[in-house]
């Protein structure tokens, strides 16, 4: 192996310098980085099973990382669930491409 690279790969304290700067600056961009929201993708009225609208209340389709989430939020109480297929799986979404 040829020497200078043989010193190159070498631990040293430059090696461990450098790894705590990298930490150090994924550290501080995770703090500052905005939070991701999920996408609503549906924003509509919640009604009772007789077509009464609820009060105050409402239902959006949400997407997490693929996956489809129902947010119901009611004078009663604020639920987000994972919204089933017919063969109980969680149901696969995708957020539409903005224009």
């Amino acid at each position: 192996m040829n020497q200078a690279l043989r010193q190159l790969l070498a631990p040293s304290g430059l090696w461990s310098a450098a790894t705590l700067l990298a930490l150090g600056i994924i550290a501080v961009a995770a703090v500052f980085a905005p939070a991701a929201v999920p996408a609503r993708l549906v924003d509509e009225p919640l009604v009772y099973t007789d077509g009464e609208a609820v009060p105050d209340g409402h239902w959006s389709v949400l997407c997490i990382d693929g996956a489809a989430y129902l947010e119901i939020d009611s004078p009663r109480g604020y639920a987000v669930v994972p919204k089933l297929r017919k063969n109980g799986l969680v149901a696969r979404c995708t957020v539409p491409a903005r224009e």
